[in-house]
């Protein structure tokens, strides 16, 4: 079931004045307009999607004896608990759709690309597999150094003191039957 809160009906109400301004409300015995929430004490937060666009209204109702201060807070703090999950579900599903575009162009190019971090390879197309003689279920979990066979040697050419001008190297890539001249 539910209950209508709105003012017009319920009198003021810790819910009505959340959604009316936006902001959160305590609200305990005749702070309610009507009699019959005058044994009652409220604690109401609004609910927010990322775009500022309010969701709902998280609120706890009890008995006024069993008013104190620190219920505010909790309802507060569990609103924004929940939004920045909110927060984190839109990014994690920007990340996955950003990373399945990374794939789709890793997939579509005729060259051989590796993407390295910390010294491990996080992406790599099979294009590059191939050029270095692998295939898909070779496990490339190592250091990219012992993955990657060049000259000049690939931390060098990606950690080296000349790092930044990586554009300008002419490095040989070493496949198993096959070298690669790579700029």
């Amino acid at each position: 079931a539910g209950s209508v809160l709105r003012e017009e009906v319920a009198g003021t109400n810790s819910v009505d004045l959340v959604v009316r301004y936006g902001r959160a409300v305590s609200l305990t015995g005749a702070e309610h307009y009507r009699e019959m929430f005058h044994n009652l004490t409220s604690a109401s937060a609004p609910l927010f999607d990322v775009s500022g666009n309010l969701l709902g209204v998280l609120s706890v109702w009890g008995r006024h004896e069993h008013a104190t201060p620190h219920i505010l807070g909790m309802v507060m703090a569990s609103v924004k608990a929940t939004e920045d999950e909110i927060k984190i579900k839109k990014i994690n599903e920007q990340l996955i759709e950003n990373n399945n575009q990374l794939k789709a162009t890793l997939k579509a190019t005729s060259d051989g690309v590796v993407y390295v971090k910390d010294k491990k390879i996080t992406q790599i197309n099979e294009e590059m597999m191939q050029l270095l003689g692998r295939n898909s279920a070779d496990d490339l979990s190592g250091n990219v150094e012992d993955i990657l066979i060049t000259n000049p040697d690939i931390q060098s050419v990606l950690y080296g003191k000349n790092a930044s001008l990586k554009s300008s190297y002419k490095v040989t890539l070493y496949g198993k039957k096959r070298r690669f001249n790579c700029i």
